[in-house]
């Protein structure tokens, strides 16, 4: 079909007055109703003081919010008769009671959006910013503010807990740079924030709103990590004023290299470190574009030098002389930072005095990602305890003794992944051996609103951001004999944890730098004397962000030290006074009690590792973490401090597991009570015991052994080793081995020391080298202590008489015979052998797994390849349910493995004392592709409700969280009927149609995936539907369709796409369906539309969507609809009246007539207070193959399509069964700016 476009009108502010008169002699209407004010960050989490305050503005007119609701950030519906008289003020809230006691707000002003919500569940608004959108009752967008924490909105959150204030409601409110922080004097203490009151901040002229703030190197090709020496740098910002911009200025200051200035220093705020230059927007001196309101200076190129750090801050005037700085005073880090760095340079050292000199290049220097920590050298003295050279050749000896506490006293700026962290805080780590070794730990600490962002080993971003950042020294306590390992010890550790599904510290090898001197060498031929620190671990701070990361709910966070703990981190639920973790202390030995309080299967896989790596310093009730979970009540143990493991002489003797205690006098949580010899009371619980041991049994058979964890040591390894050449870890040895700090009086003599890398190193006898004295000899000591482990864990935890109870391993076999030829992914079947009990326990069940699994014996594997990540066999596994029969086949499902990737099938046995057998030997083979022509032509997404208007009072009373009522279509538009079993909901939503109520869809026919039961009955009838509609069930709990639009992917199998595509909620997508109650519904489905495409989708013609069922004609398309008029050709005006016939047809009008012509309205909208230009059209709703599209121009010869300028916002149907549809302007009209719209109108493909 055609792409038309038609009918230009003009746009201009006087002629949109003149159809609303008097409209625009006003300068811009405020918005009858605001988000005004909002308070999302308390810096006590049991403290639900959270508000959004909503204001009427108007002098004289009412606000009616009867019906209106948020879709976004909280959920409340306000009921019938709410009303903000003008100038009046709502405040939605998380605790009306804490309103009342901090505020003294209370009355029908207020309303909780935890109404009907049990604690310890809390909705929150969050810290780290996010959408809140208020709509009308029938789900037109009234205000929408997307808030984030830090520059442009303000920083918030600590002491004296204040909140964000719009300076004045005639402002744009979803521009950060239109509020503040409140001023601390409006709150009913004269404290803080100002709910139901007239904001602090109020003004009635703003000063110019600053964001978007950028530098650039002024060169060619994209621009490096870091600022190049000798280019000149861009600075650009995006400022703008209702009142216009009088003077834009930009400031910066110099930090020379070993001259850090800190706030304190004076010379931060002297005005004459300071240079000054003019910002402009006229297209010359650097500035891109004239008049784009984006600002412009550049910083000369012999301001960028090596190791120089460039601080700067703008400062924007109105043309009334209201002035602003950003950053803004309230921000903790008061200007901008971009750091000078050219390359880094070849590092020259030696392990030993007698040994030749290596130089490492930085070619491998740069292969682990560097951390740069510009300071001075008496904070680095001070803070790590140690002497550091300074710039004349002399040391610096720390002046501040030993610190051990946990204030952050040292300062500087950490400079990594191209982002400087600025006036940042440190200390040295650690708690008995702080400072003994010479290599130290670190500690960082980051400023609120500027959290770290780090990245894992393969360069992948976190989910979160770091609040804190830990450093492991890499580097063990010389009298162990262990030093070497560099780090291998605690990621390693750390990662098996992981390995068995349970939380635990990401970690990644960090290269460190410190800047302190004017040069990068001090000018000194001392390799020591260098910004060069060699090789440190990051570690994940145990705080509220990694719960986060892990899908933890948030809740309290204990470090353990001598058997108590302190809070590191406080859930919304709390207590703050330990009193939980007090309780729990007073174990009981129950085995309900155990199993009602503690989290059984993640202690399980804790204990497992916590043997498997001999981590036996928590024996004295340390090192480790207690978390308990505020929806459950359970508690879990989380590792910490895994330094001192992989060795017996570490911490306690092998011969102190003593049949599953580590010592006998440990505190170690729960074991010593539940799984001990010799608890008082009751003793041992026999059955959580057998629980542990099968879980035991489990990890040794697929994680702890040579081959799985071996991989998983040489996976680490690969990113700081490769043999054969010098490494990373060689230089830094060369930086540490024999550095004179470590014979120094600042360190202890027994756990520093000279010369003791590598002497636990031991050959392998695998390989042609002699790996003894090497790093790679020390791989090898780790290896060997698998087998050690594993020994050991056999005699003590497992035991001989256990093990000779437990039912005999299984054999698993192909049924197809096949060998070493792929298995379709649709024909995996397997057999087991026959079971075998022990002294006459009976058979109790069966269960088997395919896992993908990295198989290290393949010709061509990489063991040093540090650019793909390992498929270890005990992750990411099909499992089966536990089989109480024994089948004659074992047959799972396709989504079970991937086409083209290496699996293992394993089979276990069960007998009836609780016993599982080991895991039979793994079958491996290569998974097949299936054909699956057939779902490809046949199955489609079909409706898609992602966005669901808010519920009725009556279906309130089962779910009042309108995403409760979502739903997905599916439809067979072929002539087969599909099996669904293998088909799955792999992105957007998890769901899998095997052990579904549907699992067999006909052609025609339509099934249904709702997020609640419950919901779907209460909103569509109860199930099953009169419309005869097939509902499969529920997806995955937690699951939500996303209001801003997401990827969907339906799969069949394991991830083989049948369809994967995004939605959008944004023009030219139907705007009805964002939250208008209205479902997107695939246009003509069975021409299998590209859903990727906002032309393939409309808005379902009835409220609610019409699940399961057609809707009216439901797609009339052109050529039927040309049938009538003679069949016309499309491109053709055959009444000759300038419209074709095709732009008719989607817009109502006859092609036989000059006289029926197509209706377009311009025209103004003030709904929300600013006035919108609107345009308006009149079109045939079931036109299923046109899609109409505004567009605007402001010269006839350049043409935008409508989602840059306008959104959809209602649909009235006509008598005639036609519907009026209006756009409105997303930018304010005003002035004499012209602007000329038009439609275009493109066809898409009938079947």
């Amino acid at each position: 079909m055609p792409s038309l476009s038609l009918r230009r009108f003009l746009c201009t502010a006087a002629r949109l007055a003149g159809l609303v008169p008097g409209l625009l002699s006003l300068p811009a209407l405020a918005q009858q109703v605001v988000i005004n004010e909002i308070h999302y960050d308390e810096d006590d989490p049991t403290v639900h003081s959270e508000f959004i305050e909503l204001h009427n503005p108007s002098i004289n007119t009412p606000a009616d919010l009867s019906g209106c609701y948020f879709s976004d950030g909280v959920s409340v519906k306000f009921p019938a008769g709410t009303v903000v008289p003008p100038g009046g003020f709502v405040v939605v809230c998380a605790d009306p009671a804490v309103l009342q006691s901090k505020f003294a707000l209370s009355g029908p002003a207020v309303f909780n959006w935890n109404a009907g919500v049990t604690p310890p569940v809390f909705g929150q608004l969050k810290n780290s910013g996010e959408l809140i959108t208020l709509r009308s009752a029938s789900g037109e967008k009234l205000d929408e503010v997307e808030y984030a924490q830090g520059f442009p909105w303000p920083t918030v959150g600590d002491p004296s807990n204040y909140s964000i204030e719009l300076i004045n409601p005639g402002l744009d409110n979803n521009l950060g740079g239109h509020w503040r922080r409140s001023d601390g004097t409006g709150g009913a203490d004269g404290k803080g924030p100002t709910p139901g009151r007239a904001n602090s901040v109020l003004s009635a002229n703003a000063p110019p709103a600053i964001r978007q703030v950028e530098h650039t190197p002024v060169m060619e090709g994209p621009p490096p990590e870091w600022v190049p020496s000798a280019k000149p740098v861009r600075v650009t910002a995006k400022i703008t004023d209702p009142d216009g911009i009088g003077a834009v200025s930009l400031a910066w200051q110099m930090v020379e290299p070993g001259d850090y200035i800190k706030l304190t220093d004076p010379r931060y705020a002297a005005p004459a470190s300071w240079i000054i230059l003019p910002m402009t927007d006229n297209g010359t001196a650097g500035d891109a574009t004239a008049g784009d309101a984006v600002y412009t200076a550049v910083i000369p190129a012999e301001t960028q030098t090596h190791r120089r750090l460039i601080r700067y801050r703008i400062t924007a005037s109105d043309d009334s002389g209201n002035e602003v700085r950003a950053p803004y005073g309230d921000d903790p880090q008061p200007n901008f930072a971009y750091y000078v760095y050219d390359a880094l340079p070849d590092w020259t050292g030696k392990a030993k005095a007698a040994a030749p000199a290596v130089t490492y290049p930085s070619s491998l220097l740069a292969t682990v990602p560097a951390y740069h920590l510009i300071t001075r050298v008496e904070d680095h003295a001070n803070a790590q305890s140690v002497p550091v050279f300074k710039a004349d050749g002399a040391k610096q000896n720390p002046t501040a003794g030993k610190y051990t506490h946990s204030l952050y006293n040292w300062q500087g700026a950490l400079c990594y992944d191209g982002h400087v962290y600025d006036h940042i805080r440190f200390r040295a780590r650690g708690g008995v051996w702080r400072f003994a070794m010479g290599k130290n730990m670190w500690k960082f600490d980051f400023n609120k609103g500027h959290d770290f962002q780090a990245r894992d080993n393969y360069g992948r971003k976190y989910g979160q951001k770091w609040k804190k950042l830990n450093f492991s020294a890499c580097i063990q306590q010389g009298s162990a004999g262990m030093r070497g390992e560099q780090g291998l010890f605690e990621s390693v550790g750390f990662r098996l944890f992981q390995l068995t599904g349970m939380p635990a510290e990401n970690t990644q090898f960090v290269h460190f730098r410190i800047v302190e001197h004017p040069s990068e060498t001090n000018d000194s031929a001392i390799q020591y004397d260098d910004d060069f620190q060699g090789l440190y671990l990051g570690i994940e701070q145990m705080d509220g962000q990694f719960l986060d990361e892990h899908g933890l709910p948030d809740g309290n966070l204990y470090k353990m030290e001598n058997g108590t703990g302190e809070l590191n981190h406080t859930g919304p639920a709390g207590p703050k006074n330990k009193s939980d973790l007090t309780a729990f202390l007073r174990y009981t030995n129950t085995e309900a009690w155990w199993r009602a309080n503690c989290d059984l299967p993640n202690y399980y896989n804790y204990r497992s590792i916590i043997d498997c790596i001999h981590h036996y310093d928590i024996g004295d009730g340390k090192n480790y973490f207690y978390y308990r979970n505020p929806l459950t009540t359970q508690w879990t143990a989380l590792p910490w401090d895994l330094d001192l493991t992989w060795q017996d002489n570490a911490y306690r003797a092998d011969t102190g597991i003593a049949g599953l205690s580590p010592s006998s006098n440990s505190t170690e949580p729960f074991f010593s009570r539940v799984f001990g010899p010799s608890q008082a009371g009751n003793g041992p619980i026999p059955a959580l015991r057998m629980e542990m041991r099968n879980r035991v049994r489990e990890i040794q058979d697929l994680l702890f052994t040579k081959e799985q964890t071996g991989m998983l040591i040489d996976e680490m390894a690969s990113f700081i080793h490769q043999p054969g050449q010098p490494s990373f870890v060689d230089a830094d040895r060369a930086m540490w081995d024999n550095n004179p700090i470590m014979t120094s009086s600042f360190v202890d003599s027994g756990q520093a020391g000279w010369n003791r890398y590598y002497l636990s190193a031991v050959n392998d006898p695998a390989t042609p080298e002699n790996e003894a004295g090497k790093f790679a000899g020390m791989m090898a000591r780790m290896k060997n202590y698998i087998t050690t482990r594993r020994n050991a864990i056999a005699t003590r935890v497992l035991t001989s008489a256990e093990e000779a109870l437990i039912p005999a391993t299984p054999v698993l076999t192909r049924t197809d015979g096949g060998g070493a030829s792929p298995v379709p992914v649709n024909a995996l079947s397997f057999t087991s052998s026959a079971f075998a009990g022990q002294n006459g326990a009976a058979f109790a069940g069966l269960m088997w797994r395919i896992a993908e699994a990295t198989d290290p014996s393949v010709p061509g594997y990489n063991p040093w390849d540090r650019t793909q990540p390992r498929a270890y066999e005990i992750e990411n596994a099909w499992q089966s349910e536990v089989l109480t029969t024994m089948p004659d086949l074992l047959t799972a499902p396709a989504s079970a493995a991937r086409p083209g990737r290496n699996h293992r099938a394993r089979v276990r046995h069960l007998d009836s004392t609780g016993r599982w057998s080991h895991w039979s030997a793994p079958v491996s083979f290569t998974a097949g592709e299936p054909d699956i022509t057939d779902y490809l032509k046949s199955l489609v997404i079909s409706r898609i409700y992602y966005h669901p208007s808010f519920p009725t009072a009556q279906e309130s009373l089962t779910a009042s969280d309108p995403e409760a009522y979502e739903w997905l279509e599916l439809m067979n538009v072929g002539s087969v009927p599909l099996d669904l079993t293998p088909v799955r909901f792999t992105k957007g939503i998890d769901f899998d149609f095997a052990g579904s109520a549907v699992t067999t869809l006909d052609p025609g026919r339509r099934v249904l995936v709702v997020r609640s039961l419950a919901a779907f009955a209460a909103r569509y009838g109860p199930l099953p539907l009169s419309n005869g509609a097939l509902v499969a069930g529920e997806w995955q709990a937690g699951d939500a369709l996303g209001n801003s639009g997401e990827q969907l992917k339906l799969s069949y199998g394991a991830g083989i796409p049948i369809r994967d595509f995004e939605y959008g909620d944004k023009v030219p997508w139907p705007q009805e369906a964002d939250g208008g109650g209205y479902a997107l519904v695939l246009k003509n489905p069975a021409s299998l539309p590209d859903g990727n495409l906002a032309a393939s989708w409309r808005a379902s013609a009835l409220p609610g969507g019409s699940p399961g069922a057609a809707e009216g004609t439901g797609g009339m398309i052109y050529t039927a609809w040309a049938a009538a008029y003679g069949n016309p050709p499309p491109a053709d005006d055959t009444d000759g009246d300038s419209v074709s016939n095709f732009a008719e047809y989607a817009l109502g009008s006859s092609p036989l007539s000059a006289a029926s012509v197509p209706q377009i309205f311009p025209g103004v909208s003030a709904a929300d207070g600013t006035s919108r230009a609107t345009v308006s059209a009149v079109v045939r709703p079931d036109a299923a193959d046109a899609v109409i599209t505004p567009q605007a121009s402001t010269d006839l010869q350049t043409w935008s399509d409508a989602a840059l300028l306008f959104q959809k916002v209602s649909s009235v149907p006509r008598p005639d069964g036609t519907v009026l549809e209006t756009w409105r302007s997303l930018a304010p009209v005003g002035g004499n700016a012209k602007l000329w719209f038009r439609f275009k109108i493109t066809g898409i493909p009938s079947p």
